[in-house]
């Protein structure tokens, strides 16, 4: 007698997107013969309690966004057991660094090859993160998005925000420690730190991240306001994968890596981590951040042999 094949569905209860398409999931697995459990953590609950009810599962598939794989990915911690993200968000930068596909077939050939990987989290403050740190005006746009929000966000969410941001948007001084060395001493600019070559809108600061490094990557754009901000982004955005060296090479462009990194504003700024404002938007004036080394399993896509670009070659 052949037992049944167990895996666990993790969805953002919120989003009306990510329950549709875990429901979509779970019919299709059910059809393969899958035994699929369908949880949540609720607001408060402890890492110990979902890991019970997630206990013997192959898989951890999370069915949302970016803000929901780094809300569950204590339990992987806990567990052990490997996640993969069905793509129900926004950006979902998480899928895509890694090449995950939002669909049955993709999921279920992953499980069959078996590839686990170990990826990097990041401490910044009293948060975790996967792919992202920054201050700059994408933090002030992130901080009006989650003030304003109703429910799920989509790349409209984004509009007025942006346009009220803009015009009075003022670039804030900043000093960057790395690994205890400073590497920028009060200068105005836009500060990234990422485990991740990706970010939203295809707008990617520091191209050259891996998420398994035991490292993270510091991008510090110098400018003044609104007008510099706009310049780094169209350039960003509209290189090609032939010209990523020409951004790295730019002047306008700082990039350290470490472990560890304090930085200090003389302004309190605010901050935004994997496209959620830090703690609830509201400003500070110190930010620490800190890699966390090979903390995560992770289930990998099957790729032909190709290795993503998030991941160390």
């Amino acid at each position: 007698m052949q037992i049944p094949r167990f895996l666990s569905i993790l969805a953002n209860p919120t989003s009306a997107k990510a329950v549709k398409h875990a429901d979509s999931l779970e019919l299709a697995l059910a059809s393969e013969g899958w035994t699929v459990n369908r949880t949540g953590r609720s607001p408060g609950e402890s890492v110990e309690a979902v890991a019970e009810r997630v206990e013997g599962s192959e898989v951890l598939v999370i069915a949302g966004g970016d803000g929901t794989v780094r809300f569950f990915s204590d339990i992987a911690i806990a567990t052990d057991i490997p996640i993969w993200q069905h793509a129900a968000g926004n950006e979902n930068l998480f899928a895509r660094s890694l090449g995950m596909k939002a669909v049955c077939s993709s999921l279920l050939n992953a499980i069959e090859q078996r590839r686990i990987h170990f990826i990097d989290r990041f401490q910044a403050g009293s948060e975790s993160g996967l792919l992202i740190v920054s201050s700059g005006i994408d933090a002030e746009i992130v901080a009006r998005v989650s003030r304003e929000r109703t429910g799920a966000v989509s790349n409209l969410n984004y509009i007025m925000p942006t346009i009220r941001s803009l015009p009075n948007w003022k670039a804030a001084r900043y000093t960057i420690e790395i690994d205890g060395v400073k590497k920028v001493d009060s200068r105005t600019g836009w500060v990234f730190v990422a485990n991740s070559p990706d970010y939203g809108a295809r707008f990617d600061p520091v191209p050259n991240a891996v998420m398994d490094d035991d490292l993270i990557d510091t991008c510090f754009v110098p400018m003044k306001g609104a007008l510099g901000a706009m310049e780094w982004m169209i350039h960003a955005r509209l290189r090609s994968a032939r010209l990523r060296g020409s951004l790295m090479r730019s002047r306008r462009f700082e990039h350290y890596a470490g472990s560890h990194v304090r930085i200090t504003s003389e302004e309190e700024v605010r901050w935004q981590i994997d496209g959620d404002a830090y703690q609830d938007g509201q400003p500070c004036h110190e930010m620490e951040i800190a890699a966390q080394p090979g903390l995560i399993p992770v289930l990998m896509p099957v790729t032909n042999g190709r290795v993503s670009r998030a991941i160390s070659q």
